[in-house]
């Protein structure tokens, strides 16, 4: 269970309000409101309810008078019960939808400061058991921290963040404490966006400096606002610190290409100043490209030069992981400049074991720019099947920084295999820097497998300059005497 624990933690809390609230509310298939999906309502039995024990009878009463069910939820949450056997009570119930309704019922009762308490509590039952009832531990969490959440919302969100805030411990664990504030923050966004961002704006004033947690309500903010007045949001985006606008920006445009991706599209074309425009337009192709690749590509084809080659790039790489044929065909038709920045995709794409006929479409291309970074795509994933054929075509090609861009990733795939050939290859380059950082790294290597050898190619072999002898030498080779002890 611990690990399962700890892989939920890896998104607490910067993906918690995506996790737990773009799924319209429901998490594990279930209501997430209250027991029945809305703040307040009753919850009611299922059947088939252990009913032999005092909470089988009280899920059994759930759907009693409401007189019964407040005698029998008074077993669970007796008064005076500390956290830690109230939250046991809890989780004894066997009925999950229960479970929640009471779960939400108590922190309704609590002071918004002991929230974090709660958690820390629950964190520490959760870290020691696997299954509760019929849900997965981390199931349980996420039904858990929403039920909690809607509880705070219905305090009053304002309020009830600023005295968690208050409470916030200055260091140590704060992931689950922080992760609660954050869905308290997404809810009450998609209920009233105006005081979500007025709360959020006090934050950001200046002189203050935005936190990890900032920038996690600025997501959700931007998330739910882009819906409505995308214009307005990303108005208001660009006035915020540079920090909130790097953290935010990518989470808004991808929940505005979902909910509306003509605007998505229209706004990141007409938005010069936009920062990161170019990324942006990119994931945007990739995201469209994944259900509609020929719209995408002529979309992406349609930007401006300065957006257009990554978001060709973008849109065909996912392409070609669903079908190389069509997406290949579909390069043949982009224009020139849009094919060199195509071609590193498509050799990096290309179907293993055929990269002879990878080379040979490459060599009928036009020079330019995307041919270097094509040929190291081609040799890196040639050399990882057929080394000597790579070496061979290598060989081949004239002078320049394609062939260098190919060196540099052969003497990269080969050097734990065969340092000499891949010392050679290095040894080739004619960049005097690139040269000898290649062989610097071939010769790490090749010192560990071999040190006796490694120095005497290096003092020997004539494809080496002396300036190579000598930044190599003294780079942390051993001598040639001290290689042979």
């Amino acid at each position: 269970m611990k690990n399962a624990f700890l892989i939920s933690r890896r998104w607490l809390p910067s993906g918690f309000a995506l996790l737990l609230g773009a799924g319209g509310g429901y998490l594990v298939g279930r209501p997430a409101g209250g027991a029945a999906g809305r703040p307040g309502e009753e919850a009611t039995g299922r059947p088939g309810a252990d009913t032999g024990s005092e909470a089988g009878r009280m899920a059994a009463a759930a759907g009693a008078p409401k007189a019964l069910q407040d005698a029998a939820r008074g077993l669970v949450l007796p008064r005076g019960a500390d956290t830690t056997q109230t939250l046991r009570n809890i989780l004894a119930l066997p009925d999950s939808l229960e479970r929640l309704a009471v779960l939400q019922q108590w922190c309704r009762q609590l002071p918004p400061a002991e929230m974090l308490g709660v958690m820390g509590e629950f964190k520490a039952m959760m870290e020691a058991q696997e299954q509760v009832g019929d849900l997965s531990v981390l199931a349980l969490l996420f039904q858990s921290v929403d039920g909690m959440a809607q509880a705070l919302l219905e305090q009053g969100p304002g309020q009830a963040l600023a005295a968690m805030w208050a409470a916030r411990p200055p260091e140590g664990d704060q992931e689950m404490g922080d992760g609660l504030m954050a869905q308290v923050f997404n809810k009450w966004a998609a209920q009233d966006l105006p005081g979500a961002q007025a709360f959020l704006e006090r934050r950001l004033a200046p002189p203050a400096q935005p936190g990890e947690l900032d920038k996690e309500f600025s997501r959700n903010l931007m998330r739910n606002w882009v819906k409505s007045d995308p214009e307005a949001a990303m108005a208001w985006l660009q006035r915020q610190p540079a920090a909130i606008g790097d953290a935010a920006l990518k989470p808004a445009f991808q929940a505005l290409s979902h909910a509306d991706s003509a605007k998505a599209m229209q706004l990141v074309k007409d938005q010069a100043e936009l920062p990161g425009r170019d990324r942006i337009a990119a994931d945007i192709a990739s995201w469209w490209a994944r259900s509609h690749p020929q719209e995408a590509l002529g979309w992406a084809q349609g930007l401006p030069e300065k957006l257009a080659g990554a978001a060709v790039r973008d849109t065909l790489t996912t392409w070609m992981k669903q079908d190389f044929g069509a997406a290949q065909e579909a390069v043949g038709r982009l224009s020139a400049a849009l094919q060199l920045e195509a071609l590193p995709v498509l050799m990096r794409e290309w179907k293993a074991g055929d990269a002879a006929k990878a080379a040979a479409f490459l060599e009928q291309q036009a020079v330019g720019p995307g041919r270097p970074e094509a040929v190291e795509a081609l040799v890196r994933n040639w050399a990882g099947d057929d080394q000597q054929a790579a070496s061979a075509w290598l060989a081949k090609q004239a002078q320049g920084p394609e062939r260098d861009a190919g060196a540099l990733a052969l003497a990269d795939q080969i050097r734990r295999t065969d340092p000499e050939a891949a010392a050679l290859w290095g040894a080739s380059l004619g960049d005097a820097q690139l040269r000898q950082k290649s062989l610097q790294d071939t010769l790490q290597v090749w010192y560990r497998k071999s040190a006796a050898e490694a120095v005497r190619w290096v003092e020997e072999d004539p494809h080496l300059t002396e300036v190579d002898r000598a930044v190599l030498l003294g780079s942390g080779a051993p001598s040639s005497a001290g290689a042979g002890q």
